[in-house]
C-alpha cells in the first residue's frame, strides 16, 4: 500500500522516445521509484508484471497505441494508478478525448519546468495514497459479509430453495458488485468516495446477511455431499436446472461426456462450479447473438486420462479482449453491466478439490474455460 508518505511512490513512464523519457526519469528518481516504458504495449506488460504503481505518466504523441489509446486501457489493467498525460502535440480536442477516455488526473503541456512536473506528480501521488485508504476502508467492508454471500449462493441453487428468494438474493449480490466499482473507480479517479454510497453499502451488507440467514433456515432435503460426484449426472442436473429456470432458453447446449467418469469433488461444489461457468458461456454467446444475430451456441465436452477428467465449456460469443482476460478470474471484475463473482467463485471451488480453472480466447471467436479436476481413486 502506498499509505505512508515517506515511502517512494512507484511511478511508471511512459515516452516511445529514449532522450525525453531518460531526462523524465532522471528528474524524478530523486523523489520516486521509477520503472520506463517506451511504447504503450510495454506500458500495459509493465502495469501487469511490475506493478502496482501510483502514477502513470505517459506522452500523448507515440506511434502506433497512442497515449490516449494507452491510458484508456491502464484504467482498466490498474484502475487504482492515478494517470497523468504528457502532450506537445495534440489539439485541444484530441486532448479532451484522451483526458475523457483515459480518466486522466491531469494533463501537462510540454515542455513542462521541473518543479511544476515534480509538483504535480507528488499530487497524484497523494491522490494515490487517499484513494488506497478509501479502498483499504471499502475492502474491509466488503469482505466483513462476502462469506454470507458465498454461503447463501451455495444454499439457494444447490438446495433448490425457493426462487423468490434466489432472485432476491442475486438482486441484492448485482447492487453491491456495481456499487463497489463505482467506489473503487471513484477512489482512483476522484479521491474519497461519496458518503452516500458508503452508507448504502451497510445497508446491503444488512439486507445480504438477512436474506443469507433466512435461506439457511430452509429445510434442505436433497444436498448430496459425497466426496465423490459421478461428472455426466452432474453436467445433466446442472443443465436441466438451467432450462428449468429459463436460463438457456434462447442457446442450444450440446454435452459430450465419454463413459462416466467420476471426480474427486462433492457433488454441491461441482455444481455450482459447472453452473457458475455455463451460465457465462451462455451469457457471452446471448450477447454476441444481440448484436449481429448469430445463433448461440455453448458446448460442454469432458475429456479423461488416468489422473484427471477434463471439462471444456465452450460459447460462439465474441470473446475475451487480452486485457480482460488477464481479470477475468479477478474478484468483482466484470465486462458486463453486473455481477463479477461467478468466475472467480468457481476458480476458488475448483481450486479447494486440487483442480484449475482456466480460460482461451479469440476475441470475436468465442471463449472457452477449461476445467480439470482429479478423478476419483477406485475403491
Amino acid at each position: 500500500m502506498r499509505s505512508d508518505r515517506s515511502e517512494k511512490a512507484r511511478i511508471l513512464c511512459v515516452d516511445d522516445e529514449a532522450a525525453v523519457i531518460d531526462a523524465l526519469a532522471s528528474v524524478l528518481r530523486r523523489r520516486f521509484d521509477v520503472v520506463v516504458a517506451s511504447s504503450g504495449p510495454a506500458g500495459i506488460e509493465a502495469l501487469l508484471n511490475e506493478g502496482p504503481f501510483a502514477v502513470v505518466i505517459s506522452d500523448f504523441q507515440m506511434p502506433g497505441m497512442s497515449g490516449g489509446e494507452f491510458l484508456a486501457q491502464a484504467s482498466v489493467v490498474a484502475p487504482a494508478a492515478v494517470r497523468v498525460l504528457l502532450t506537445g502535440h495534440a489539439s485541444l480536442a484530441a486532448a479532451m478525448t484522451a483526458v475523457n477516455e483515459g480518466h486522466v488526473y491531469r494533463l501537462l503541456t510540454k515542455p513542462v519546468p521541473t518543479a511544476q512536473l515534480v509538483e504535480a506528480i507528488e499530487a497524484a501521488a497523494d491522490q494515490a495514497r487517499e484513494a488506497d485508504a478509501d479502498r483499504e476502508l471499502l475492502t474491509r467492508r466488503v469482505e466483513a459479509f462476502s462469506r454470507h454471500l458465498v454461503r447463501a449462493d451455495r444454499l439457494a441453487k444447490d438446495a433448490q430453495l425457493s426462487r423468490a428468494a434466489t432472485m432476491r438474493l442475486e438482486i441484492l449480490v448485482s447492487e453491491l458488485c456495481q456499487l463497489a466499482g463505482r467506489l473503487a473507480g471513484q477512489a482512483a479517479a476522484t479521491g474519497p468516495f461519496d458518503r452516500g454510497d458508503a452508507q448504502r453499502l451497510s445497508t446491503l451488507a444488512a439486507d445480504i446477511k438477512g436474506c443469507a440467514a433466512q435461506m439457511c433456515r430452509t429445510e434442505v432435503n436433497n444436498m448430496a455431499e459425497g466426496r465423490d460426484t459421478e461428472l455426466a449426472t452432474a453436467i445433466a442436473a446442472t443443465v436441466q436446472e438451467l432450462q428449468t429456470a429459463d436460463l438457456c432458453s434462447d442457446s442450444e447446449i450440446r454435452i459430450s461426456v465419454p463413459g462416466a467418469p467420476v471426480v474427486r469433488m462433492q457433488h454441491v461444489d461441482l455444481r455450482q462450479l459447472l453452473r457458475n461457468v455455463i451460465i457465462n458461456a451462455i451469457e457471452a454467446a446471448n450477447a454476441a447473438a444481440a448484436v449481429d444475430g448469430r445463433a448461440p451456441r455453448v458446448a460442454v465436452d469432458v475429456m479423461t486420462d488416468t489422473e484427471t477428467a477434463t471439462v471444456v465449456v465452450s460459447d460462439n460469443g465474441a470473446g475475451i479482449p487480452p486485457v480482460s482476460a488477464a481479470l477475468i478470474f479477478e474478484p468483482y471484475f466484470t465486462t458486463k453491466p453486473s455481477g463479477g463473482v461467478g468466475l472467480f467463485a468457481a476458480r476458488q471451488i475448483v481450486g479447494r478439490s486440487g483442480g484449475t480453472l482456466t480460460v482461451a480466447s479469440t476475441p470475436g471467436r468465442g471463449a472457452a474455460f477449461t476445467i480439470r479436476v482429479p478423478l476419483a481413486t477406485p475403491a
